[in-house]
């Protein structure tokens, strides 16, 4: 079923056939058996896909209870003792057991091996024919079983690549003394190598390849015609002669089709010859679809290489080779419009790139990819290249390729690959990824884009982005994101931040939380079950209702953290319990509301208000400027805010110099009164007095005070004779007017 080619709809067509195929083999014979035994193969990842749709049809049982799955086992020692046989005779005796030493010593046959995965990987029938072939040559030593399986896996393809095209090894040190035995030892004698090229360079060819490969995989088909690659390539440095000769059978199978779309069986000569003898269409597919993924991986990681690049003017300023946001854009587009990025790709793409930084950080660098992509990936969540047309653009060349994607299917393809690549970016690059935006950056932050950007997914599929990206969450920055009813079951978010995140409802069933950062974060109706949450913070976390059966709780913070109808294990409700989670919803908003800071405004020091030069600092300032107008409030509000300022002053301890200075302005106030006349010099005098007795109580409350000035005021009246009242009053608010100016110029000397 891998064969078949690959579309947005692949996974429903399979779903199709298969049930086609099962209704086909309910039919019973006559003696009331299936009549045909039919074996359909397929790797795990595209037969789970699969049985993971709802099935529709209620007249049927699922797929599941329909089918018998067999599993290819890993070779076991019968089989190895066949496999090492069978390299003797092709080899030699002492090649064969030289190599079966080399594994033996590496581990690979115990059965408690120290590295499971790297065994997994070695004992694949293609990977030990590989390791078999370097190892005769000399060009593999024990220091594979040092490195992890993706380096091992690199680094045996690209070892294989470079011994086919004679080109150095990349290894360090000198090789291993060669063994040169067997009938069909052929060591890649020059010879050989020469007849491979055919007059082309190695490094010419290795491109030819890789932009070949490249190519099968953007047209989502599998295979590519001659036409189509000579088309492609016609403007590049390799020119449309080299197409005609043949390209390695190790890595391709070229390969004329009859009008059905049959394969004509010829070789790889007479099938060039027949294409220009009958115009028979050629058709160019891999030889195996793992050393294909090795190939393309190297072009896409060359591509994205290219980001990184910069050249000099001559003015000594130094910019991208590829500057503009807008033909970066184009540049991915036409990279990663193709179709999803397969896991298996995307490792071998980070692993070249890792390479590629190690050997020159100048020349490649994580930190510079990541934040030419990151600017990509703001612009795409804003619909910038969708609204530019980049996306119908590409959709018209891949169209040439018989590529079955549409505009919105492109465009998702290329958020999600740059989304993936981001992820593994931001981990060789050690920068914190903000899908959602950094929320200490207002202008940048926006809590809902993360699951805007899961929407246009759905293009391909309701679950692509779960299917695809889940496994690359790994120490992802979403604080105060909203992914509420998110489906995220068996993601990795090992070391992520979701603090404070909104998400009510998420599925996280048998979810990766280790060491993860979920304080204060609204988990209600989460669900949890079978999760990792081994030394997760989840301080404060609103977890009302959530599902926390099997769950992982080793280590976990789960202070003031609200449990209330949670579904808890019994031992994990008892470690609860001792880490001070709440279980009641009153005692949780009760700690909740008593966190909340209340406002309080923030009185300024005497001590600034007296400073010779005060500065004050306006970080940014907007609107039209307005002045304060010290009579539009009325003088009784003036009155008060004087007041508390006199209060103020009075309560504080003055020190020598400020009583002196106090003393000097009180002389020059006198001053300024004796000079005034008559009638103004009683009314500050009244004021003063009144002045004098706040002083001489500073602790009087603003009540008392206003008590105060009540009182002076009735004295005012009881001096007077009733029938000049109205006078009067108009008089108190002509002294009020008087002890407003007196005041204004106090201020003036005291500044």
């Amino acid at each position: 079923m891998n064969e078949l080619p690959r579309s947005p709809q692949t996974e429903r067509h399979l779903w199709t056939f298969m049930d086609q195929v099962m209704r086909f083999h309910t039919q019973k014979s006559g003696s009331n058996s299936p009549r045909h035994k039919i074996i359909l193969t397929s790797r795990p990842v595209t037969l789970d896909g699969v049985l993971a749709r709802k099935y529709r049809h209620s007249s049927l049982p699922p797929l599941q209870s329909r089918l018998q799955r067999i599993a290819i086992e890993p070779m076991a020692k019968e089989e190895f003792r066949k496999w090492f046989l069978q390299w003797a005779k092709l080899q030699s005796k002492s090649i064969a057991q030289s190599y079966f030493n080399f594994l033996k010593h590496g581990g690979v046959f115990q059965q408690q091996s120290p590295h499971p995965d790297l065994v997994a990987l070695l004992t694949r029938p293609l990977m030990l024919y590989l390791v078999g072939i370097l190892h005769r040559d000399a060009l593999i030593d024990d220091r594979i079983f040092k490195m992890s399986p993706a380096e091992v896996k690199f680094e045996i393809y690209d070892r294989i690549c470079r011994w086919l095209l004679g080109e150095p090894t990349s290894g360090s040190g000198p090789p291993l003394e060669l063994i040169r035995e067997g009938l069909s030892h052929a060591g890649r004698s020059l010879e050989a190598i020469a007849n491979l090229l055919e007059g082309r360079s190695p490094q010419k060819l290795r491109r030819q390849m890789q932009g070949t490969a490249l190519t099968i995989l953007q047209t989502g088909q599998n295979q590519v015609t001659q036409t189509v690659i000579q088309n492609r390539f016609q403007n590049q440095e390799t020119t449309t002669d080299s197409f005609t000769q043949p390209l390695p059978t190790f890595f391709f199978r070229t390969q004329p089709r009859d009008k059905a779309g049959d394969w004509v069986k010829s070789s790889p000569r007479q099938s060039f010859a027949s294409q220009k003898a009958a115009s028979a269409p050629l058709s160019i597919e891999f030889s195996h679809p793992s050393l294909g993924d090795y190939l393309a991986a190297e072009e896409i990681a060359l591509q994205l290489k290219a980001l990184t690049q910069k050249l000099p003017n001559p003015y000594g300023e130094v910019s991208f080779v590829i500057d503009s946001s807008l033909h970066l854009a184009e540049h991915l587009y036409q990279l990663l419009g193709y179709g999803l990025l397969s896991p298996q790709i995307e490792e071998l793409v980070i692993e070249r790139l890792r390479r590629e930084q190690q050997r020159n950080a100048d020349a490649f660098s994580f930190p510079v990819l990541f934040q030419r992509l990151y600017r990509f990936y703001r612009a795409y969540c804003r619909g910038r290249w969708f609204d530019e047309g980049v996306a119908h653009r590409v959709h018209e060349q891949l169209r040439d390729l018989n590529n079955p994607l549409n505009t919105l299917q492109i465009d998702a393809t290329v958020g999600l690959n740059v989304f993936l690549v981001l992820c593994s970016a931001t981990r060789e690059a050690n920068l914190p990824f903000w899908p959602c935006g950094n929320p200490e950056i207002p202008q940048e932050f926006d809590a809902d884009q993360l699951l805007s950007f899961m929407g246009r997914t759905v293009a391909l599929s309701p679950t692509t982005f779960w299917q695809r990206a889940r496994r690359s969450l790994a120490q992802i920055h979403l604080p105060q994101a909203c992914l509420n009813r998110v489906m995220l079951a068996e993601a990795n978010l090992v070391h992520a931040d979701l603090s404070t995140a909104e998400l009510s409802g998420i599925n996280l069933a048998a979810a990766n939380l280790q060491q993860a950062n979920l304080a204060w974060a609204s988990l209600v109706g989460a669900n949890l079950a079978d999760a990792d949450l081994k030394g997760a913070q989840l301080e404060g976390a609103n977890l009302l209702g959530a599902d926390l059966r099997g769950a992982n709780l080793t280590s976990a913070n789960l202070t003031n953290a609200c449990l209330v109808d949670a579904q808890l294990d019994e031992p994990n409700q008892q470690f609860a319990v001792k880490s001070g989670a709440f279980f009641s919803w009153d005692e949780f908003q009760s700690y909740y509301q008593s966190l909340v800071v209340s406002p309080f405004v923030k009185t300024i020091e005497e001590e600034h208000l007296f400073e010779d030069d005060p500065m004050i600092f306006i970080e940014s300032a907007e609107g039209e400027l307005m002045l304060p107008t010290i009579y539009s409030q009325g003088s009784d509000r003036y009155d008060g805010e004087t007041e508390q300022f006199d209060r103020e002053r009075l309560n504080a301890q003055a020190t020598v110099s400020e009583t002196e200075q106090y003393a000097g302005e009180t002389a020059q106030v006198d001053e300024w009164v004796t000079e005034a006349p008559v009638s103004d010099t009683e009314q500050y005098s009244g004021d003063t007095q009144q002045l004098d007795e706040m002083g001489q109580h500073p602790s009087v409350s603003d009540t008392e005070q206003y008590a105060g000035e009540t009182a002076q005021v009735n004295e005012w009246e009881f001096s007077e004779s009733e029938t000049e009242e109205e006078q009067l009053e108009a008089g108190a608010e002509q002294e009020t007017g008087v002890f407003h100016e007196d005041t204004i110029m106090l201020d003036e000397e005291d500044d």
